[in-house]
């Protein structure tokens, strides 16, 4: 291919979302992090593993060729106190006419059930929407019943360079609102060098926050120490913790043993500094994954 063609198909994915963020609402983050996603600050959108593709980018499902079972647990601590997450979820990446996958996260306060569903309309370009029921065990005033709606669309540019569009929290629904999770628009890219270090770098601009603070990201790194074992670590700004429904500053890090058909992950995640309704915390997860 002429040197000029591929700059250009390079580019393209950072050109379209220039496009799309003058033209669009915004969106939130993931509503869950698994230790994958806690481990690289909560980046990751441009490459999500297997099942984090239901709650970070679910147009990456259909990139995602396997049938896979994921379990997750989260537990965080403040000087408040703190809780735990339990999260369930099973993809199929491998449906013809279309891949999808679901996901159940209870906490103290309630549920949320969240489905993706993907299709790969040419080979580099994929599209995908989501969707996000919250139910409340207690508290519904400031933890209502509802729903809301994630979409996204996932280019692969070059074998080293994936690019995507996320559109969070679409409807703005006051169910997400009250949880402090406003919409917002997210680009998130992933590098891959020289099979060495893998880079996910994820702006994103919400605009409609009310301390004005509108712009953060969330940077992560993850690399292949052994031919198993991965380490990760990640940092971000103004970015949503789900645990908390609030945004924060702080790092991430992380490991995970990944076998033929079976991950075995852990991350721990320290905020500093506070934002919204977000305390300083330290936060534990812990997850496994079967793929088939």
């Amino acid at each position: 291919m002429p040197m000029n063609a591929r700059v250009f198909r390079g580019f393209l994915p950072f050109l379209l979302c220039a496009i799309a963020a003058g033209t669009s609402g915004v969106s939130n983050a993931s509503d869950f992090h698994s230790p994958r996603t806690a481990a690289l600050g909560g980046a990751g959108r441009a490459g999500p593993f297997i099942n984090d593709a239901i709650y970070l980018n679910p147009s990456f499902i259909s990139y995602l060729t396997a049938r896979s079972i994921s379990l997750n647990f989260e537990k965080y601590n403040d000087g408040g106190g703190g809780g735990r997450i339990y999260n369930f979820s099973v993809q199929d990446g491998t449906a013809p006419l279309f891949q999808a996958g679901v996901g159940f996260t209870h906490r103290d306060e309630g549920s949320l059930v969240s489905i993706g569903a993907s299709r790969s309309l040419l080979k580099r370009i994929g599209v995908g929407v989501g969707y996000k029921l919250w139910f409340t065990d207690q508290d519904p005033v400031n933890f209502p019943k509802g729903s809301d709606a994630i979409i996204a669309v996932t280019y692969i540019a070059e074998t080293w360079l994936q690019a995507v569009l996320v559109v969070d929290n679409f409807f703005k629904a006051k169910a997400t609102s009250q949880r402090g999770a406003h919409r917002e628009i997210a680009i998130g890219t992933k590098i891959n060098v020289m099979e060495m270090l893998l880079v996910y770098f994820d702006p994103h601009w919400a605009p409609d926050l009310p301390e004005g603070r509108v712009f953060g990201h969330e940077l992560g790194v993850e690399v292949p120490a052994l031919k198993d074992i991965f380490l990760r670590a990640g940092h971000f700004r103004n970015a949503y913790q789900p645990a908390y429904y609030g945004r924060a500053d702080g790092m991430g890090f992380g490991f995970a043993w990944v076998a033929p058909r079976l991950s075995l992950e852990a991350s721990m995640t320290k905020i500093n500094g506070s934002m919204e309704r977000v305390p300083d915390a330290t936060i534990y997860n812990f997850g496994a994954t079967i793929f088939f």
